[in-house]
């Protein structure tokens, strides 16, 4: 996680002397850097008697929650994309070595060092679920209550609106900027908005264009990888609370035009926790043993070629929003900010 505090030297691993004199900062102030899955001692009888954790287990240094989520997915070795979907999207693969270019700065991808040892992560974010949360919260009374009355949750009622909703939405396209956009266009400013709308369409269009807009947002990020860093995925593997969204997870793929594998798994964060543990305990060799050892497969959603075909084309008109939107997003955004 020190890679992320622009205090560290990338490709040396290490605290840069440089950037810690510009910022006045004592290096004494910061603990040394090791990798993750390094042991780092043993839990004290202080610390048992605070914790109820028997003294002497061992101490194993962890890393970002992401990039543990990693490792049960594979997502350490190039060519395997990981798709963290929930309340933020994340986008990353592993590369050999830091690729630090002011193209790359400008498709606001974040470059760090990974939990894999001798790799590095790239990726790109936004905000994702957190829309749908707003939705639920300004526009799903009906289907709560629906759902006190016939039983079920308020999300299946949701989710059954969005997908008796032709692909496109009838027309109405959402660009997904409530909270700024951060790849591949960085701008604080930016807003979300309803495009498209018509007499022609009903509530479960709005849920899907949403639903639709996060996915191309998905898709830009992808693109930006292919772009920017010659990454070219033939497939997702997606992790984190919205896989067991499976419209969601179906139209992802519909348009990204890519399988989306979800593997088997409960929570891949703490297991990928787990699995440094196992390795700075001598558990395991080294990622990939675990990795074999954890790895459970599960469903893929394959594209559907016709619903992928008329994604194509209406991302070709998603494209254009953002910079058509934009100078009328930052002057509203500077009067909320007045």
């Amino acid at each position: 996680m020190a890679s992320c505090t622009l205090l560290f030297y990338q490709r040396r691993r290490d605290w840069s002397t440089v950037r810690l004199a510009q910022a006045s900062i004592d290096r004494r102030l910061l603990c040394d850097a090791y990798p993750s899955g390094t042991r780092l001692g043993e839990v004290t009888a202080l610390a048992a008697a605070a914790t109820g954790l028997p003294a002497g287990t061992p101490v194993v240094l962890g890393g970002h929650d992401y990039l543990c989520g990693a490792l049960p997915v594979g997502a350490f070795e190039p060519g395997v994309v990981l798709d963290v979907t929930g309340t933020w999207e994340i986008v990353l693969t592993a590369i050999p070595e830091p690729v630090l270019t002011p193209e790359v700065q400008k498709l606001g991808v974040t470059v760090e060092a990974h939990v894999a040892r001798d790799r590095y992560a790239v990726w790109g974010r936004a905000v994702a679920a957190d829309m749908l949360e707003w939705y639920r919260t300004e526009f799903g009374l009906p289907a709560l209550l629906r759902a006190e009355k016939e039983g079920g949750a308020d999300w299946d009622y949701l989710m059954a609106e969005a997908s008796a909703a032709p692909a496109g939405a009838r027309g109405v396209m959402f660009p997904p900027h409530m909270s700024a956009a951060g790849c591949p266009v960085v701008d604080a400013r930016a807003l979300a908005a309803f495009v498209g709308l018509s007499n022609l369409a009903h509530r479960g269009d709005l849920l899907r264009a949403i639903i639709e807009g996060l996915d191309y947002q998905v898709l830009d990020i992808v693109t930006a990888l292919r772009t920017g860093l010659a990454i070219a995925p033939d497939r997702l593997v997606a992790v984190g609370g919205a896989t067991r969204n499976a419209f969601w997870m179906q139209n992802k793929a519909d348009v990204t035009g890519l399988p989306i594998e979800v593997p088997d798994l409960e929570e891949a964060t703490p297991l990928g926790a787990a699995m440094l543990a196992g390795i700075g305990a001598g558990l395991y060799r080294d990622e990939r043993e675990a990795f074999e050892r954890v790895c459970r497969p599960g469903k893929t959603y394959w594209p559907n070629p016709e619903n992928a075909a008329r994604y194509r084309e209406c991302y070709r008109i998603y494209q254009q929003l953002y910079p058509t939107l934009a100078p009328i997003s930052h002057q509203l955004f500077n009067q909320l900010s007045a």
